[in-house]
């Protein structure tokens, strides 16, 4: 039977098999202006993305009158691979350095890094800022307006930081490799059935700022088999499903907006009935911590509609959560999280993180392969009451 404690699976098959990489996490600026970045800057020591005092400090941060750390420069929409880290957290400060603008909006991620997992991806958006910083002050006194350009060049600015490399796309591929997560089709149809009725939220329209998007490109470097019990991690060249374009995520958004939690995850190819893609919340990183819970989206649940199960972990009885329309190749899951376990909501305001997967189930065969995307802090949901 198929389990959702990831990070147990992971280091079993991760040590058995020997495709265990080097700690790297890769970014991807996907705004129009340039992206500014420090990994762990010592200014910021023991801070986290979840701290109520985390913007107070990152504001001070910016104020203070130094030199250090300096910052790598992001192009708009290059990727950028971050190698030799440690396993564990890291925070990412940086901030878009937008022309005509007084203020730059700064981002606060937590990027986890895992050895047993090689490439983290993450794409960074200029929303949700934790602060604006004030453009020619402190820290950003050399992006002060001067008569013969709106910014400073490039060389002047910034040097890249140690250990911070940039490869062409074409050399950054995230690689994963998350562990099976619980079948759909094992669902006990008197506990969670699709045509169940909850008390539904307000209608909800799809999030329009991705969380997290993907190229037609992207292309992981490996993913999970489980067979009848027997699971793998194997090169994503030995794949049956990945040519799959509904295997494809192309766009991902959460927002919660009066605690209704809306969830919009686009596809490249129209959805199917053997696949479901599932959102893996963590509260913490440490080795062997499992997953606090598994949402399971499956579009195609039914010929004419789809479902959202909620996995706990420590719970063998799956419950339906939220509701679930599909507009195209996009579906979108609304739920109120006043009607949801209050772990769940507990996690969901944590400093913690979810991985990103999409599944194939070959029910003849009893196969299953998964495909790892991307990690998400929690903290990059945004809020609105």
């Amino acid at each position: 039977m198929r389990r959702i404690i990831l990070a147990v699976v992971l280091v079993v098959a991760g040590g058995s098999l020997g495709f265990a990489q080097s700690a790297s996490v890769t970014i991807q600026n996907e705004e129009s202006t340039t992206f500014y970045y420090t990994v762990d800057p010592p200014d910021l020591a023991q801070l986290t993305t979840g701290s109520p005092l985390a913007a107070t400090k990152v504001a001070e941060f910016f104020a203070a009158q130094a030199t250090e750390p300096q910052f790598a420069a992001l192009a708009p929409g290059a990727q950028a691979s971050l190698q030799g880290l440690t396993d564990g957290a890291h925070l990412l400060v940086g901030f878009f350095a937008t022309q005509d603008q007084d203020t730059f909006p700064v981002r606060l991620i937590t990027l986890q890094a895992d050895s047993r997992m090689g490439d983290r991806f993450y794409s960074v958006y200029g929303s949700p800022a934790i602060v604006d910083a004030a453009r020619g002050v402190g820290r950003l006194a050399q992006f002060a307006r001067s008569s013969s350009s709106e910014q400073p060049p490039v060389a002047a600015q910034v040097t890249p930081a140690p250990a911070l490399v940039t490869p062409p796309p074409a050399q950054v591929a995230p690689a994963p490799a998350p562990a099976a997560p619980p079948p759909a089709q094992e669902t006990p149809q008197t506990q969670a059935a699709p045509e169940q009725a909850q008390t539904q939220p307000p209608a909800a329209a799809a999030a329009t700022s991705p969380v997290v998007s993907f190229s037609p490109s992207y292309n992981p470097v490996f993913f999970t088999r489980e067979s009848r019990g027997d699971f793998s991690v194997r090169p994503i060249a030995g794949s049956r499903a990945w040519t799959l374009l509904d295997m494809h995520i192309s766009a991902f958004s959460a927002r919660i907006d009066d605690k209704v939690l809306t969830l919009t995850l686009s596809s490249e190819g129209d959805f199917s009935p053997d696949v479901s893609y599932f959102i893996y919340a963590f509260d913490t990183r440490a080795p062997g911590a499992p997953s606090v819970f598994t949402l399971e989206l499956r579009p195609r649940a039914l010929p004419d509609r789809g479902a959202c199960i909620l996995w706990q972990n420590g719970s063998a009885a799956p419950a339906l959560f939220g509701s679930v329309r599909v507009e195209g190749r996009t579906a979108i899951v609304a739920a109120n999280l006043a009607d949801e376990p209050a772990d769940v909501q507990q996690a969901l305001g944590s400093a913690g993180s979810f991985d990103l997967t999409s599944c194939w189930f070959d029910k003849p065969d009893g196969v299953y392969e998964e495909f790892y995307f991307a990690t998400v802090a929690m903290a990059d949901i945004p809020v609105t009451r």
